[in-house]
């Protein structure tokens, strides 16, 4: 089992004219991902931004979710560039994809396999698929209560019956 920590992505300026086949093969939607931007020039930084904000929209994903990518760079700060998960040095990525987890007992064990299948159950959905299954469950739910009312009713016709035999027979 593994608890997800930064992978750093290597990108180099040079890389910028294939970009998308590079970040193609190394950005992984499934653990957190930096890139170091540091002695990349403004207008390089802007392109391969452009190229992440592409690549994820083409993949239906966002950059911030469910694990975000962070751009390493001081140049982010003092250009003022709109990229919402940016940090000056690594030293200042979130600690909690840092550390490094050592189990110890089953009850840890137990919290990282629920820790695993509430990471997956986060992943972007398609909207569309999740309405259609939200009105076909709703569809069944209506159908299900009109049998259960129908269900009951002629319920309430045999016990009524019975209970007219028996006035019948007494």
């Amino acid at each position: 089992m593994d608890f997800p920590t930064f992978k750093e992505i290597f990108i180099t300026q040079t890389d910028l004219n294939n970009i998308y086949e590079i970040l193609e093969e190394k950005i992984d939607f499934t653990i957190p991902c930096y890139i170091n931007l540091e002695g990349w020039s403004l207008s390089d930084v802007k392109k391969l931004i452009k190229n992440i904000n592409y690549y994820y929209g083409h993949h239906n994903r966002s950059v911030n979710t469910p694990y975000p990518l962070y751009l390493v760079g001081s140049i982010i700060l003092r250009e003022q560039i709109n990229w919402r998960n940016f940090v000056s040095k690594r030293e200042e990525l979130p600690e909690y994809f840092c550390r490094k987890i050592y189990l110890k007992n089953t009850g840890q064990i137990k919290e990282l396999k629920k820790f695993l299948i509430y990471q997956y159950g986060i992943q972007e959905q398609d909207l569309n698929k999740t309405n259609r299954m939200l009105k076909e469950f709703n569809d069944q739910l209506f159908i299900l209560k009109n049998e259960r009312i129908h269900n009951l009713k002629l319920s309430n016709i045999l016990r009524s019956f019975k209970d007219g035999e028996k006035g019948n027979q007494g």
